[in-house]
């Protein structure tokens, strides 16, 4: 009878240290995956702070400050840029340095609803080129150095510039809730003058430090 007693014990100590070790890997890949997002959150905002001060040398009356809100990730597209903010002029170089803006400078992660712009021309690899290939349920991200916001793709619409600015722009949205937009194009990739809107809808919140 002893020998059965200690024979369960024993392996409910080994399960026991299993679980403990499964864990012990699950908890360091989470904080490797953590790591590695604000990395390349870093690495973004370098990018920017670079090709601003190459501008610098020729555009001095123009340049942008720069002021990242957070970064947009889509994984179905390859889709991994910052997001900035300003006033509109500064909105409109953004676009045209071919990043991504806040369709206003109030808009910030946690605090409500963002409408993010990005241009979208056939064949260019910038702004949110390839959006009219997402698909209702897949994932996108909003991550800044504190939090990772996942979204999922609810709704998919085609809307004219005024329904747009009054839908999205004017409103002050839910922070459930966010909205990619983009130029909507013809099937010979011709400007069609109306807007593609992706809303996306809150799932889940990731802390990216310890508090």
């Amino acid at each position: 009878m002893k020998r059965v007693q200690t024979a369960i014990w024993t392996a409910v100590l080994v399960c026991s240290a299993a679980v403990c070790q499964w864990e012990w890997r699950l908890n360091e890949k989470e904080q490797e995956q953590k790591s590695d997002i604000l990395r390349r959150i870093a690495e973004e905002s370098v990018l920017a702070e670079d090709y601003l001060q190459e501008k610098e040398k020729t555009e001095e009356d123009t340049l942008i400050e720069e002021e990242m809100n957070c970064v947009l990730e889509i994984p179905a597209l390859g889709i991994f840029q910052g997001v900035y903010r300003g006033t509109q002029e500064e909105i409109m170089r953004w676009l045209d340095l071919w990043k991504l803006a806040a369709a206003d400078q109030d808009m910030e992660l946690g605090k409500r609803g963002i409408v993010i712009y990005g241009h979208n021309y056939p064949g260019y690899p910038g702004g949110l080129g390839g959006l009219a290939q997402i698909c209702i349920g897949d994932q996108f991200f909003l991550t800044n150095r504190e939090e990772q916001w996942c979204f999922q793709v609810e709704s998919i619409s085609v809307w004219n510039r005024q329904e747009a600015v009054e839908r999205l722009v004017r409103p002050i949205l839910p922070e459930s809730e966010s909205w990619l937009l983009t130029c909507a194009r013809n099937p010979d990739g011709s400007n069609a003058g109306t807007y593609l809107a992706v809303r996306g809808t809150l799932r889940k919140i990731v802390k990216l430090r310890d508090e």
